[in-house]
Order: C-alpha cells, then sequence, then structure tokens
C-alpha cells in the first residue's frame, strides 16, 4: 500500500522534528481461528535512525530531501512504534473468523539533522510487516 504525506514548508521543520502527522493503516484479512495469538513487527527498508523512535532515514539519490526521515507512531500518535519489538493484534480471536484485524498507525516527517541543514525534495521511504501466527 502507498501512504501519501501532505507537502511541507522547510519552514515547519524550524519549530517541529516531526510535522505533519498522517494516519494509515495494515489491515490482516481472513486470520485462521484457533490460534493462541496474533502478533506484528514492523521494519523499514532502509536505514534505521533509532529503533526506540521509530524513525528511519529517507531513501536515497536523485532527488531525495536532506536531513529528513520519517517516523512511525501508534494509532494515537502518542507512543513511537519500536521496529525492535513485536505487538499483539489486539482484536484477534482464536474462536472466530476474523475477517478484518485493522492496525492503525501513524507516519510523519523527522527532522535528522539541524533545521538549516533540510532541503527540499522527495521523502520515501518503505516498511515491511511480519505476522507471526502463535
Amino acid at each position: 500500500m502507498n501512504v501519501t504525506l501532505p507537502s511541507v514548508q522547510k519552514s515547519e521543520f524550524n519549530t517541529s522534528i516531526t510535522p505533519r502527522v498522517t494516519p494509515f493503516q495494515f489491515t490482516l484479512r481472513n486470520c485462521p481461528a484457533g490460534m493462541d495469538s496474533v502478533s506484528y513487527q514492523v521494519t523499514p527498508m532502509s536505514p534505521i535512525i533509532t529503533s526506540a523512535d521509530g524513525t528511519f532515514a529517507n531513501n536515497t539519490g536523485t532527488g531525495m530531501a536532506l536531513g529528513v526521515g520519517l517516523r512511525i507512531t501508534d494509532s494515537t500518535n502518542t507512543a513511537a512504534v519500536n521496529f525492535a519489538t513485536t505487538y499483539p493484534v489486539a482484536d484477534y480471536s482464536p474462536t472466530s473468523g476474523n475477517s478484518a484485524l485493522p492496525i492503525p498507525m501513524n507516519v510523519s516527517y523527522f527532522r535528522t539533522d539541524t533545521a538549516d541543514a533540510v532541503t527540499p525534495g522527495r521523502v520515501q521511504g518503505a516498511l515491511q510487516m511480519t505476522v507471526f501466527y502463535n
């Protein structure tokens, strides 16, 4: 799935290291009944800045912004998604069909350097989700 973040002005990084939070969600479909639990872990496909803070680097190359990465937080935007942690899928039921299990999160820009070091360009990253059936 693709998540499009809104455009930001360089000046927004002067007052915030994480401007413009954008909600998104993964949805697990048709998880089988009979498991004790279902859990997941997300892993960035580009270098991790700080695992516990849910931050990872912007892709590199021509036209990419500098001084900017991405940050993943929980559905309320109050806690970072720790890339080293496995999270339970809270709504999984071992006795029912589990036709759709939403996993809501947020993504925001993340300033990786001083505000003056931010340069315009594209910001792009990818996450891999691993699902564990226990």
